[in-house]
């Protein structure tokens, strides 16, 4: 009999975690924790270790000796039988590896953006054109809006096995179907390029604190610039929150968003240490910013990035290629003193400095824009009736979340376009095309 993991559903419908540790979904199953491999001997599994990132200090930056092995893990992932696909977003990764293949890459190769068409959402549809007619590349935008189908979560959660954190994932579902319908069977991606070189918004605070506040240095103004300015805010404001980010005092818990407690059936004050407090990183220890993007790498974002990424391709027969989880590569990074990861105040300094003069200055100057993926379309459109049945069904019942309040809170959101509790409402759409899928 098939049962849910329902401490692995709770921490997903309250945090959007999952793939974080060995727990799946389903009760009793379990997966290899990463660098790891299961032998059976004799009836019993054995998990043997074969790899594991170590943190290093001792090199600097040098920008030739980067962008040399960058280069050479690309023309190495680049080795291929038959024609590649890329995907191509306006930010610097993906845009990294296109413009480094270029120099090596057949010119059967070609690369593929979404277009979401979405006037509420932020579109690099320009910096990517600008970018295509720069480098002559042989390019096709994929329209949302066409081919999204209708029963689009169910066949993605079919191969997924488990519930996903993100509605950009399906709009990566739509993107590999058409690429597999060109007929191109091996693919490179720009997934892992945040995680291992510091990129998100969110990395800015331990970095500051392990570089400089934790050694008593002073902030360049360099730094509080730059960083202020991708921040949107006063560097004072930035300075308050440092100083309670080292004091362990930012909040009684690192729960970012606070929504799903309006619908889950638990109290804040009974939510367990471990929930409250995820992944969390000890500001105190030495070289803590590497320990904070280790926690991204193994555990918060990119397990689960990798394991929704492989299963996708994977379902339309697409090899997929990560070069930036490279273990070499990463080895590599990880040797470099933390320093330069945001040096100058600058997200991932060290391509930055690389990519300099081979991408427009546009990209190195822009500030991050997420991946597209808005749910309110597919909670209030596609899926809106749906999902109701789904809230009113026998087979929904649960012990998480009140189903007619959940209902009667759709209704009233649909119905004054309020689409602040859009991401929970997706966990549990999610959540519920999962129980039906497996009859759980």
């Amino acid at each position: 009999e098939i049962k849910e993991n329902e401490n692995t559903t709770l921490k997903y419908l309250l945090r959007g975690w999952c793939d974080d540790n060995q727990n799946t979904f389903f009760k009793g199953v379990h997966s290899l924790p990463p660098g790891s491999m299961g032998i059976i001997e004799n009836s019993t599994l054995k998990i043997k270790k074969y790899w594991e990132l170590e943190i290093n200090d001792n090199k600097n930056f040098e920008k030739d000796e980067f962008n040399e092995i960058f280069s050479e893990n690309i023309k190495i992932h680049l080795r291929a039988d038959v024609p590649i696909a890329f995907t191509l977003s306006g930010g610097l990764d993906s845009s990294s590896i296109v413009r480094k293949g270029l120099d090596y890459q057949s010119p059967r190769n070609k690369s593929f953006s979404l277009d979401t068409f979405n006037k509420n959402e932020d579109d690099e549809k320009k910096f990517i054109k600008e970018f295509v007619k720069k480098n002559s590349l042989n390019h096709s935008f994929i329209n949302l809006k066409k081919n999204i189908e209708k029963d689009i979560l169910e066949k993605m959660i079919f191969y997924q096995d488990e519930p996903v954190g993100s509605m950009s994932f399906l709009n990566q579902f739509s993107l590999r179907k058409r690429i597999h319908e060109e007929g191109f069977k091996v693919l490179m991606v720009g997934e892992g390029g945040d995680e291992v070189l510091g990129g998100y918004n969110r990395m800015f605070l331990p970095y500051l604190h392990s570089v400089y506040i934790k050694n008593k240095k002073e902030i360049p103004e360099e730094v509080k610039k730059n960083i202020s300015i991708n921040l949107g805010k006063d560097f004072r404001n930035i300075n308050k929150e440092i100083i309670n980010y080292s004091k362990h005092l930012q909040k009684n818990s690192d729960i970012e968003d606070l929504t799903p407690l309006k619908f889950l059936n638990i109290d804040e004050k009974n939510i367990s240490t471990n929930l409250m407090f995820y992944n969390k990183t000890d500001p105190s220890k030495k070289n803590s910013f590497k320990s904070f993007l280790l926690n991204h790498i193994f555990k918060r974002d990119l397990p689960h990035i990798l394991r929704q990424e492989d299963r996708i391709s994977m379902s339309q027969s697409i090899e997929n290629r990560t070069p930036f989880v490279d273990h070499k590569l990463l080895e590599y990074i990880f040797s470099i003193n933390e320093k330069f990861f945001m040096h100058k105040g600058q997200s991932k300094f060290m391509l930055r400095s690389i990519m300099k003069n081979k991408l427009p200055n546009s990209y190195l100057k822009k500030k991050k824009i997420g991946r597209p993926g808005d749910p309110s379309h597919l909670i209030f459109n596609t899926y809106y009736e749906k999902f109701l049945e789904f809230l009113s069904d026998d087979f929904s019942i649960n012990n998480y979340f009140d189903n007619k309040k959940l209902r009667k809170f759709i209704v009233i959101d649909k119905k004054n376009k309020n689409y602040a509790n859009k991401n929970f409402y997706f966990r549990a759409l999610n959540y519920l095309v999962w129980k039906k899928n497996f009859n759980i």
